[in-house]
């Protein structure tokens, strides 16, 4: 049967519009899978940029745990090379001149993490993971303040006490650095050993830095007195 112009255009139109929307459909599939493509890459890029830098922190946490094992030493090792060398066995740089460790422990390590994206969560799950470096030197500074308080129980004061001691006189010359200690007769078994350090002794030689009784204590206060009032006038002189 013949169609008429009217019924050919309408089927015209029908079949324009059911191909535009196959064609739209087709579209929006392909549109589909390259988005799920996309996000497939960049998930696979996050994973191994996540992987490399992990591995990057751990690397960095364990070459910055070198440098401060080397840069400061143990008591034990100091007193070795104090043994094997002589004095001033480590040369030191001047901001540590008086730099002691006093154990080993946990520090931050949170300011050398740089992360591409602080909000995703594999990256703060990193984050919290590294940002504090375990089994490091904790390391006092004698410089910082004039007066520090070791508290706790007495074998551990001790112990603490002898690794400065010890870690003093290995680093730096008696001439550059005293030692005086005040004790009581009680502890003269476990720090009496620091009568054996030069750094105890007096410049001429001929008296120690170190007192366990009240008297022994005024002259060894007297005689520090003298001496630092001999200093300030050669400043002032000088």
């Amino acid at each position: 049967a013949s169609m008429t112009i009217p019924a050919m255009a309408l089927t015209f139109v029908g079949t324009t519009a059911v191909l535009s929307a196959a064609m739209y459909g087709i579209q929006r599939f392909q549109n589909s899978l390259e988005c799920r493509r996309t996000e497939k890459t960049s998930r696979l890029l996050l994973k191994k940029y996540h992987e490399d830098y992990e591995k990057k922190l751990s690397e960095k946490q364990e070459q910055y745990r070198k440098i401060l094992s080397g840069k400061y030493i143990s008591a034990d090792s100091a007193a070795k090379l104090y043994e094997k060398n002589g004095l001033s066995v480590y040369d030191r740089l001047s901001a540590d001149f008086l730099k002691v460790r006093i154990g080993t422990g946990a520090v931050d390590f949170g300011r050398f993490i740089e992360l591409s994206d602080s909000t995703d969560k594999r990256s703060r799950a990193l984050y919290e993971k590294y940002s504090v470096i375990d089994n490091v030197p904790l390391v006092l500074d004698l410089r910082a303040e004039k007066t520090y308080y070791l508290v706790g129980k007495k074998n551990n004061i001790y112990a603490a006490l002898s690794g400065i001691f010890v870690q003093l006189s290995s680093y730096c010359p008696s001439s550059d650095v005293k030692l005086v200690c005040f004790f009581s007769a009680a502890d003269k078994e476990r720090l009496g050993f620091v009568k054996w350090l030069p750094h105890i002794f007096s410049e001429d030689k001929s008296s120690r830095y170190m007192a366990c009784d009240e008297s022994s204590v005024k002259n060894v206060l007297f005689t520090l007195t003298d001496v630092l009032r001999k200093r300030n006038e050669k400043r002032q002189s000088g």
